[in-house]
Order: structure tokens, then C-alpha cells, then sequence
């Protein structure tokens, strides 16, 4: 679903910037070629809901540039709220849009910018405002967030080897789009046909420039995943269509190369059907331990408060899907009656009045309270 609302998005975008709904597919061509699109659809993670509110944050800015200002800025920056409520802070690089637009296209007068900046930021804090004021759990999250994610992540968290790594990974996952960049460059350099305009060298600019702005803060830590730079590369895909569409809007395509095209097409939406239809409802990411999840759920009470090992309190996955499937909180002691715990831990747990619950998981152990 997720997958559907981004691509229509990317329409908008399109639309958006001024070019035609046919060359829409340039887009979607070299977004879908980054591998890690489609690792990030496949496993559903959270970065994939988090890009819509970043395409809309920045899709209602352009939009606040041709009307209704103030309101499609304060909606820029509420959606950039949700963004940051999906996934955090790796959500909010948009806020620097309006200055990037700003130093490309010197459109507007600095002052305006900085006005829409500074509604965007409203949009932004005002919701923050309203969950801390009405709800004292919301404040308890945000203070935990902090220390853990925030403070842990700057401080002692270590994923990577090198700050530098992020880079990499972009790097590595806009090979097979930058090939199928120059070799259109190429086709169009040969029929003679290649050429660029200012203006959408200066969409490829700011597109780049805001792609690297939700890349670069990251190598700050050294807590660093790839799937978190998921976001960008939608507009890392504008850009380069962007610089293509000139060429493109004056290619003729061949007779037979259109029927090849529509050939293909047809396959690969078949393929793809196909494929939706043969992994729905499979697990490919933390196989394992889903299967045991499901397992240990049948067991424990929904809305409930169990406790678990503290070697498990690092283990988030774990913590999110007992959260997601049946809203159980976790807590490290023996103060409930159901303890989830590591396998090597289990005779020890029994020792303390525990005993097994047979739910069949390979790599977490359900632990009951012996009745008195």
C-alpha cells in the first residue's frame, strides 16, 4: 500500500514540476532500479510510511508556491511531524527545502523564505504541543526517545566501522540507476538529441541537494542502517529524470521498439502481480524470530505487561512485534507472571519459581509463575 501512495506521489511531483504524464515512467524506472526500494517494500518497514509524509511535506511546499501559501506550508510542516512520529529525526531534513529552493531558483525574496520556514515549523511543533500537553504518556515517550535513540545514538551506539559508511551505501544503492542515467545520456548524446535547460538543471540541483540533506546529518553517529536513507532516493530519481526529460520530450521512439516496450511492460506487471501473489503473507526479514513471536502471542494476554531478560532489552524487533500484535508493554524483573527469556536462561528462571510454557519457540522462551 505504501509502495502505491509513494508512486502516486511521484506523479504529483511530476506534475507538479511542469512535465507530462509520459514521461512519468523515466521516474519510477530509475526509483524502482535501487535495490533498497524494493528490500524496504518487500520487509514493510517503517521508512516506507515515513516517505509518504516526506514526498508530502514537500509536494504541499510546492504547492504553497503558487497558492494558498500559508496553509500548504503549515501542512508541510505537520507532515513532516508525522514523518518524525514514523521513524524520528532521520524524517525532518525537508525543513531545509524552502532554503534549498530558495538558493536555486532565487524565486521568492529571503524574507518570504524565511517566513515559510518559519510556518513550517509551526506545523511542525504545534501537534508536538498538543500530545505533550494532553497526554503525560506522550511526554514519558518523547523523554525515553531522547536518552535511547538521541543521546544513546550520539554517544555509545556502534553499528558501523566508519562515519563515512552512509555514504557508501548511498553510493552503492545509486549504481544501477546512474548506469541507466548514462546510458540514456548516451542513446540521446549519439541520435544527437541530448540537451539540457536551465530550468531543470535547477530541479536536479535542489532535488540532489535535499536527497543528500536526509544522507549527511546521519554520519553525526555511528549508529547507521542502510534502510534509513530509504526517503531520498525518490528525489535522487527526480533529479536525474529531470535532467533527461529535455532530450526525452523530443525522442521519437521506433515502431518496434514501442512494441518492445509495451511487450515488457506487460510482462513485468505480470511478473510483478505474480510475485505480490506468491509472497503474501511469506516472511523473508527476521524469519525466525516472527515465527516464535507468533508462537509465544498465543500465550500472553493482549494490553498486558510481561517481563523479559535484560539481554532482550536491546533487542527492538522483538519489543516492536510484541507491541504491534497484541499492545504488550515489557519490563526487565520478575515482578508479572509471564517472562520471556533466552533459551540458556530458562534453568535458571525455574529456580526462581518459573515454569516453561510449551509454545514451541526455537529462540525465546515463554516462563510462567508457578501457582502457590
Amino acid at each position: 500500500m505504501t509502495f502505491s501512495i509513494q508512486t502516486a506521489y511521484q506523479i504529483s511531483f511530476f506534475r507538479k514540476l511542469g512535465f507530462s504524464m509520459k514521461q512519468v515512467w523515466l521516474t519510477w524506472l530509475l526509483w524502482l532500479s535501487v535495490p533498497l526500494v524494493i528490500w524496504c517494500s518487500t520487509n514493510n518497514l517503517l521508512e516506507n510510511t515515513m516517505g509518504i509524509f516526506v514526498l508530502l511535506s514537500v509536494l504541499f511546499y510546492l504547492k504553497s508556491l503558487k497558492k494558498h501559501r500559508y496553509p500548504f506550508c503549515f501542512l508541510s510542516g505537520t507532515m513532516l511531524c508525522c514523518s518524525f512520529m514514523c521513524k524520528g529525526l532521520t524524517g525532518l531534513y525537508p525543513l531545509a527545502f524552502p532554503l534549498i529552493y530558495w538558493f536555486c531558483f532565487r524565486s521568492k525574496k529571503l524574507l518570504n523564505v524565511c517566513g515559510d520556514l518559519f510556518l513550517m515549523l509551526l506545523g511542525l511543533l504545534i501537534p508536538f504541543a498538543l500530545l505533550l500537553t494532553l497526554s503525560s504518556d506522550a511526554a514519558q515517550y518523547f523523554e525515553t526517545y531522547w536518552q535511547i535513540q538521541i543521546v544513546g545514538s550520539l554517544s555509545g551506539i556502534r553499528c558501523v566501522n566508519s562515519r563515512f559508511n552512509i555514504l557508501l551505501v548511498m553510493f552503492s544503492e545509486l549504481l544501477i540507476p546512474l548506469i541507466f542515467f548514462g546510458l540514456f545520456i548516451l542513446y540521446f548524446w549519439k541520435k544527437e538529441i541530448l540537451t539540457f535547460n536551465k530550468g531543470n538543471t535547477k530541479i536536479a540541483l535542489a532535488f540532489s541537494i535535499l536527497a543528500l540533506c536526509g544522507v549527511l546529518p546521519i554520519m553525526v553517529s555511528m549508529k547507521q542502517r542502510d534502510f534509513y536513507i530509504l526517503t531520498v532516493f525518490p528525489f535522487f530519481a527526480l533529479a536525474m529524470a529531470a535532467l533527461l526529460t529535455p532530450a526525452l520530450s523530443v525522442w521519437t521512439i521506433p515502431q518496434i521498439t514501442r512494441k518492445w516496450i509495451k511487450s515488457i511492460t506487460a510482462a513485468v506487471m505480470m511478473t510483478a502481480i505474480g510475485l505480490n501473489v506468491y509472497f503474501f503473507g511469506k516472511t523473508s526479514r527476521e524469519k525466525e524470530l516472527l515465527s516464535d513471536i507468533h508462537l509465544l502471542i498465543t500465550e500472553i494476554p493482549a494490553h498486558s505487561t510481561i517481563n523479559m531478560d535484560e539481554e532482550l532489552g536491546t533487542n527492538y524487533s522483538f519489543m516492536l512485534y510484541l507491541a504491534r500484535y497484541k499492545d504488550v508493554s515489557l519490563q526487565t524483573g520478575k515482578q508479572e507472571k509471564l517472562k520471556v527469556v533466552l533459551p540458556e536462561h530458562c534453568n535458571d528462571i525455574k529456580e526462581d519459581g518459573y515454569e516453561l510454557a510449551n509454545t514451541g519457540a526455537a529462540s525465546l522462551c515463554l516462563m510462567r509463575k508457578k501457582e502457590n
